[in-house]
């Protein structure tokens, strides 16, 4: 699962309607207006991105 670091909506990759690379993490957004916001200030959510799946490297 992904989070939406914009209205915070639990979301998979496949199903994100908008995506970006941002500082070499990929941010899935659940809808386009998501991802414009956060495009116009993304320091203000960099405290909400999270990585995709497991850090020790087992998708939950």
């Amino acid at each position: 699962m992904a989070l939406d670091p914009v209205c915070m909506m639990e979301i998979t990759p496949d199903s994100a309607e908008a995506q970006l690379v941002y500082e070499g993490e990929t941010i899935y957004f659940c809808c386009d207006e998501c991802k414009r916001i956060f495009d116009a200030d993304p320091e203000t959510f960099l405290d909400e991105i999270e990585p995709v799946g497991d850090p020790a490297g087992r998708d939950s």
